[in-house]
């Protein structure tokens, strides 16, 4: 399902309602959706594959990933970072696979790794995290010749992007997650059932968002072969009602 196919027909569906502009606004509808998106990939453990391409500058050490991922970093996925050399005159490429190490490793390894008088092919990069913001860090500086220009090829795992054209689809489209998309009408339904002060329907709602986490758990954390529905023990339903405070009117940004 597109983004349009959720704050639109799905939402219609499920409110009961073709309301666009009092009280169930497009805004409302939309922003509740991209909430939905993120609270499903929370509950389920929805970890999404990407790779980040930052260009590297000759002479500068340190790149910010949060930056460079549009603030999607979790985590480093696989395979491992890669430095990749392209011969600007001809466009032949070389790769080198490179480890990301600690801070903490490096200054107990190689003492003077922050050393910035030193230069040349990078045989080190750090993940040096400060005040929040994930940095990485070659050592030694980067010296890239005339001829050439670099890129450092990050796999990581992503956190679910907000949508915003009406044509993208949950979850970067994985294939896998589709069937569940409209686990993401369930919970906007819930949220936008506060502005009309409906409990029951709202709690209904909700009810119905957390079977389908649950079946998604299952389905994903299911051996090869086995075909037996899991029962879960996580009581979803709850984990949705404490999560910052419950579903609230107040901290959503379409009002």
């Amino acid at each position: 399902m597109t983004f349009a196919d959720l704050y639109g027909e799905a939402l219609n569906h499920e409110l009961g309602s073709y309301d666009t502009t009092q009280l169930f606004t497009t805004v409302r509808r939309k922003a509740a959706i991209n909430r939905a998106t993120k609270e499903f990939a929370r509950l389920g453990k929805v970890s999404l594959s990407k790779e980040v391409v930052i260009p590297v500058v000759s002479g500068t050490t340190t790149y910010n990933l949060d930056t460079a991922s549009a603030n999607r970093f979790v985590a480093f996925g696989r395979p491992p970072l890669r430095l990749r050399q392209i011969v600007t005159a001809t466009g032949a490429k070389s790769v080198t696979s490179l480890v990301v190490r600690s801070t903490a490793y490096l200054d107990e390894v190689s003492p003077g790794w922050r050393d910035t008088a030193s230069s040349g092919f990078p045989s080190n990069i750090a993940h040096d995290p400060v005040d929040g913001v994930n940095n990485l860090r070659f050592t030694p500086i980067p010296n890239i010749p005339a001829s050439e220009t670099w890129e450092l090829v990050v796999p990581i795992a992503a956190n679910a992007a907000d949508m915003v054209l009406d044509t993208e689809v949950p979850f970067d489209g994985r294939p896998d997650i589709e069937p569940f998309h409209w686990a993401l009408a369930h919970f906007a339904a819930a949220i936008l059932e506060r502005l009309r002060k409906d409990p029951d329907a709202e709690k209904n709602q909700v009810t119905k968002f957390g079977a389908y986490v649950e079946d998604w758990t299952a389905k994903s954390t299911r051996p090869p072969g086995a075909h037996k529905r899991v029962l879960m023990q996580r009581d979803y339903i709850g984990e949705v009602s404490r999560a910052r405070g419950g579903i609230t009117v107040q901290d959503d940004p379409r009002r």
